[in-house]
């Protein structure tokens, strides 16, 4: 029993070591590395935990957040990996290096390389060792008052050398700036986004996916955009993805319960079918098309609403809801956005598949078709009764198709006998579709027959 005990603790001890070892040389340098500490002063699991919150801050943000920890020796010698002149009594010194770092490693998010990156000195000299380089959208917007903020609150510890301190109060620091920039900004990005001002179809600006949360990259935004559209065009639908919060969703919720009808119970159904409405979508007469809105964060129930209008309302049934939710339910649980949106539009694209296979035919085939087997009938029955005239000469008066003495015309009048007349009311259907027969039927704010349901 002893000897086990033994060799499970040397194996335990050789764990750890392995796991010391794989995370000195993690909290070195790589495009996964959010926190890069060259002085040595922090201890592994502060590194590890400062990175965690880092990256997840990062892909939140879509922004790459770095923080740079050196001291006098490492300093030094990343000056002269870069060409930097090492004077650290130069204001330049730090920024040089922080600088060339960012561009040497690859770092930035989207086409811009947008990010922010902290470079923290220890020890003495106490004056200019903190220097924050911002690239990309976070130019400008990280302003020199946010810079001055994150600089007081991290520099007291640092000048005390507790570099776990600073590392905190740096992200403390950055996590404020991004809570109250999104607020900031919610009432505006919804105002743009649902606004009477969005253009119509074909015209600069009209979107397909709006992203109202900041969660997607521009490159993701551009791919999703063409995705959309041309699956659109396609099948003769438009085809819309709107990405919200809680928070926004509360605004959105206020915003157009004022514009709606007094009473009006308004939810995520509710956001869908107006945005739908008031922004110029739908392919047609009928407006045909389907919106998903999409809400991000706690709580995970009822964070997906599947609005659909003109023919699609009939053709949507409760399953096809449910296998467009649960195509994207992964992305949005993990507030993944993009996994979400490209599950979301693959399972899109299978109803739409299937909608058409239950017609017959796509459209376009189904119209080509139709035109080639009316001409070949045609042509062949004009030619057969065309043959069978041959014989016949040309009359040029209607006596000669008569045989003469067989018809005699003795009395010519009308004899009203009774009528029968049955009316049938004409079938009225709404203008954007209406007609029942689909999952969640029912009419909006704005007069208009929409279908689908919330998950």
């Amino acid at each position: 029993m002893r000897k086990l005990f033994s060799f499970l603790l040397v194996i335990c001890l050789l764990a750890g070591l392995v796991f010391a070892m794989s995370f000195a040389a993690f909290a070195e340098d790589g495009g996964d590395v959010y926190v890069i500490d060259k002085s040595g002063l922090l201890d592994d699991y502060d590194v590890f935990k400062y990175d965690v919150v880092l990256k997840e801050m990062s892909d939140e943000r879509s922004e790459d957040l770095l923080i740079l920890i050196v001291d006098e020796d490492s300093a030094a010698e990343l000056a002269d990996e870069y060409g930097v002149e090492a004077d650290a009594e130069s204001s330049y010194y730090l920024q040089g290096i922080a600088e060339s770092y960012y561009d040497e490693n690859g770092r930035g998010c989207g086409d811009d390389d947008s990010g922010i990156l902290v470079l923290m000195r220890t020890g003495e000299p106490y004056e200019d060792h903190i220097y924050v380089c911002t690239t990309g959208d976070m130019y400008g917007e990280f302003g020199d008052d946010d810079i001055e903020k994150l600089i007081g609150s991290a520099e007291p510890y640092l000048n005390e050398d507790d570099i776990s301190g600073a590392v905190s109060a740096c992200i403390s620091a950055e996590e404020a700036f991004f809570t109250g920039y999104r607020d900031e900004n919610i009432a505006a990005l919804a105002e743009e986004f649902t606004g009477d001002d969005i253009p119509a179809e074909g015209e600069p600006g009209y979107r397909h996916i709006i992203d109202m949360t900041g969660s997607l990259s521009s490159s993701d935004l551009d791919r999703f955009e063409k995705e959309l559209t041309d699956l659109g065009n396609e099948y003769s639908e438009d085809l819309v993805i709107v990405i919200v919060d809680t928070q926004i969703a509360e605004i959105l919720n206020e915003k157009y319960r004022q514009a709606a009808p007094y009473g009006y119970n308004y939810s995520l159904q509710g956001i869908a079918d107006y945005i739908y409405d008031n922004n110029g979508y739908g392919y047609g007469a009928q407006k045909s098309g389907l919106l998903t809105l999409l809400r991000i964060g706690e709580p995970y129930s009822n964070h997906f609403h599947l609005c659909t209008s003109g023919d699609l309302i009939a053709e949507c049934s409760e399953s096809d809801i449910d296998d467009i939710y649960y195509a994207t339910k992964p992305g949005l649980s993990s507030e993944n956005i993009a996994r979400a949106v490209d599950g979301c539009i693959s399972a899109e694209e299978n109803f739409l598949k299937k909608v058409q296979d239950s017609k017959g035919f796509h459209p376009a085939a189904k119209g080509f078709i139709s035109a080639a087997i009316g001409a070949v009938v045609g042509a062949i029955s004009t030619f057969s009764m065309k043959g069978k005239l041959k014989s016949v000469t040309r009359q040029t008066r209607a006596e000669g198709y008569v045989v003469p003495g067989s018809f005699e015309l003795r009395d010519s009048r009308d004899l009203f006998l009774y009528s029968n007349v049955t009316r049938t009311a004409k079938p009225q259907t709404d203008a954007r579709g209406g007609g029942g027969g689909g999952a969640g039927f029912h009419i909006s704010s704005s007069g208009v027959s929409h279908g689908g349901g919330t998950r």
